[in-house]
């Protein structure tokens, strides 16, 4: 039986699991499903509600890091060190989780761009998308999850930038993160920091390039002066990302 991999379209955790089931060539059924509607279907897979899921007949595997725990040697031809397994859990904090702090607190603000990313199919720049009548409640259950108030979204624009001027100084020196060849920390840094950019190569680009996202995010963004790292992702999204 053929795994399938549920993910929300736009989510860059989900994009992290499967651009590393692609590079260990293992197949699956892609499952595409709307954040706000998605929780009868994968309650009754596993008992978290978070994705990606990659689930087999008889068992599943929940979570990027556990997918890409399950493959990475097939993906990369080594595993993580221990020094890099930190760098990589820290990754997921600081990137990871840090731009779903951030990136919610602006977008719960227009309901609209909400309704275009959330949908299971991208739609045309020009279509108004109406947000589902329910979304206090979804807006409500999303500032819960991701813990937002200004005191948090402040804390992860430092933990963000901090670890952004730490990586850029890296890939100054050297293509890849070891020196040798892309893998994982390289993977995981390029699909978790993509939400900021329109990555030409990335899956989700017709999701965000259908919107415009609010100008004060883009400023928080520009202030950061990520060039460097941001040629780096589209690079190894051009180079090692298979055009789906």
């Amino acid at each position: 039986m053929t795994p399938k991999l549920y993910i929300f379209p736009i989510s860059h955790f989900s994009e992290k699991a499967r651009w590393g089931l692609e590079l260990a060539r293992q197949e699956y059924e892609l499952c595409l499903l709307n954040p706000s509607e998605y929780v009868d279907t994968i309650k009754s897979i596993v008992p978290e509600s978070s994705l990606p899921v990659l689930a087999f007949e008889t068992k599943a595997i929940q979570g990027s890091s556990l997918i890409l725990d399950a493959y990475e040697l097939a993906a990369f031809g080594r595993t993580l060190t221990d020094e890099e397994r930190k760098l990589s859990d820290e990754i997921d904090l600081k990137f990871g989780k840090s731009i779903q702090t951030i990136l919610y607190s602006y977008l719960l603000e227009k309901p609209e761009l909400i309704a275009k990313l959330f949908s299971t199919t991208p739609l045309p720049k020009e279509k108004i998308a109406e947000p589902p009548k329910d979304f206090p409640l979804i807006a409500l259950g999303l500032r819960r999850k991701y813990r937002i108030n200004q005191k948090n979204v402040e804390t992860a624009k430092l933990l963000f930038a901090e670890l952004a001027e730490k990586l850029q100084g890296v890939y100054k020196e050297k293509t890849f993160f070891d020196g040798q060849a892309f893998n994982r920390i390289d993977l995981s840094i390029a699909s978790l920091i993509s939400p900021l950019f329109k990555i030409e190569d990335h899956p989700a680009y017709d999701w965000f390039s259908s919107i415009d996202l609010p100008e004060d995010f883009e400023e928080w963004v520009s202030s950061l002066n990520l060039g460097l790292l941001q040629e780096r992702i589209r690079y190894f999204y051009k180079n090692f990302r298979k055009k789906v």
